[in-house]
């Protein structure tokens, strides 16, 4: 039987230390209700949970979730991912001061994203940059399969890097898309592509369910941000019948005007994931129905 893991974060405070004094974030009040909505969700759907929320919410608890999953999860085995909280954009450059990026924002791949920016994850003690996220998906085994869900703003490039932008036949790196796109893009020079090309791949098989494309902000509440509002109610304990696209198409369809959520593929090509039920849900297979086209980056 195929296992399944979980780990749920949310995030409303910050270790002031961690971040540049002119640059603090504002605390929240929804991200760790968020968490343990979702965190009780999988329960239900009898995945192995794991939360953390509030000062346990670090970068080294967060990281180090992922690894022990990364090392225990093999071929057709699943983990969810659950995010609420800020997100952050951060220069994409290879000259930096770190005393002006927060801790945890290093540069590991500068110039890699066409947008100009890393995207990041605002945790309890600093931040989780796109470029270590993406490290972290490197180690999972081919055939794991990865749902990640961000409530977040700017959450639709959060695990992208440039060898993931790169053209091939046989995928794409978005399946659906908002109207709302990078503008003013900086071009990219060949050598950089040539270069990140030589970088790992990631061989696992990962889908994010992002609250907002890469340039977008996120709505949310005193109780609940909307994007895992629509999540919690659309899944109604196991009551919604169509595969992970559909599943999104409905969420998308719930949020408010101007938040755009994006669905994109990372790694491994794989249609019975996408095809599959949400949360890796048992029972009846998927119900297919009407599908809005795929839209090929």
């Amino acid at each position: 039987m195929a296992r399944k893991l979980s780990i749920h974060v949310g995030v409303n405070t910050f270790e002031s230390a961690a971040f540049p004094k002119d640059r603090q974030p504002t605390p929240l009040l929804a991200p760790e209700l968020d968490a343990r909505a979702m965190h009780g969700l999988a329960v239900d759907a009898r995945l192995a949970a794991t939360l953390l929320v509030g000062p346990a919410a670090t970068l080294d608890n967060v990281s180090g979730a992922l690894a022990c999953a990364s090392s225990r999860l093999q071929a057709g085995d699943l983990l969810v991912v659950s995010f609420s909280g800020h997100g952050g954009l951060h220069r994409d450059t290879g000259i930096i001061d770190p005393a002006a990026r927060p801790f945890g924002a290093t540069n590991t791949y500068p110039y890699d994203d066409p947008s100009g920016y890393d995207q990041s994850w605002y945790l309890h003690d600093g931040v989780l940059i796109d470029d270590a996220f993406y490290d972290l998906l490197v180690a999972f085994a081919p055939g794991v399969r990865i749902h990640v869900l961000s409530d977040s703003c700017y959450a639709g490039d959060i695990l992208r890097l440039a060898q993931e932008l790169a053209p091939r036949a046989d995928d794409t790196t978005e399946l659906l898309r908002g109207p709302a796109a990078v503008r003013g893009a900086r071009p990219r020079d060949p050598a950089e592509v040539r270069g990140s090309q030589r970088r790992p791949r990631i061989r696992a098989s990962a889908l994010l369910s992002a609250a907002s494309s890469e340039t977008s902000t996120t709505a949310t509440n005193a109780s609940r941000g909307a994007f895992t509002t629509a999540v919690v109610e659309l899944w109604a304990d196991g009551g919604f019948p169509g595969d992970i696209v559909a599943f999104h198409e409905a969420v998308q369809a719930r949020c408010a005007a101007g938040q755009v959520p994006d669905l994109r593929r990372y790694g491994a090509s794989s249609k019975a994931f996408e095809r599959s039920r949400p949360f890796g849900a048992d029972g009846r297979p998927a119900r297919r129905g009407q599908r809005r086209p795929t839209t090929r980056g």
